[in-house]
């Protein structure tokens, strides 16, 4: 089995922290873990990886290391200034200012990804239309349980997907998440401003907030 050298690292925006990882030999994104506390962003990102290795995705391991062992100091930190502004939706075309691979998937999975990442900022589409666009219509169910799967949110905005007649469904950080990401993108309206609460558990979040309008 080969071994591949990976580097962690985490910013912090005013509404989220993050974990990301990046290859040291292309410098792009293999993953990402939204939440608030360090610790446990750090836990789950390290017990995803042992599965990873021992799913023996493409025949690798990876072994992780902090970013005080990376050696191109000044591209970490181009890449985290890159990614905050897309955290903070100041950059509308994440996935090409930052450049990410996909290290695990299926076949299908890898190509219903690929097709989330085309979805521009400001636009929304619909799991139906990802299968459509697939050539492969009925696969409706496999296209969420792809998003589901999806290790790279943000780059992969799969936030950007909805449900039939345009609702919110599934999202891995809740459905409160997604609102507050497709307000951020002002692709709902709200009657109230969103207040998030999260505790350390990145998954446990409420919102103040009802949807009156998908625009897209």
């Amino acid at each position: 089995m080969m071994k591949s050298e990976v580097t962690y690292f985490f910013v912090k925006t005013d509404w989220i922290k993050a974990l990301a990882v990046i290859k040291n030999d292309n410098n792009k994104i293999v993953y990402i873990r939204l939440g608030q506390n360090e610790a446990n962003l750090l836990k789950g990102t390290l017990a995803w990886f042992e599965k990873v290795t021992k799913k023996k995705y493409n025949n690798m391991s990876y072994h992780l290391n902090d970013e005080s062992k990376f050696k191109d100091k000044v591209k970490l930190h181009e890449i985290k200034n890159i990614f905050v502004s897309i955290l903070n939706q100041e950059k509308e075309s994440p996935n090409e200012l930052l450049e990410f691979e996909l290290i695990t998937g299926t076949d299908f999975q890898k190509k219903v990804w690929i097709e989330i990442s085309k979805i521009k900022h400001g636009k929304t589409l619909q799991y139906s239309d990802i299968a459509n666009n697939l050539g492969n219509p009925k696969a409706v169910r496999a296209v969420g349980r792809a998003c589901g799967e999806n290790n790279l949110v943000i780059l992969i905005p799969c936030h950007r997907v909805l449900g039939s007649s345009k609702k919110l469904t599934g999202f891995a950080y809740g459905l409160e998440m997604k609102k507050y990401l497709l307000k951020k993108e002002k692709l709902i309206t709200m009657k109230y401003d969103t207040i998030l609460y999260l505790n350390e558990h990145y998954y446990s979040i409420k919102c103040k907030c009802y949807i009156v309008n998908v625009l897209h």
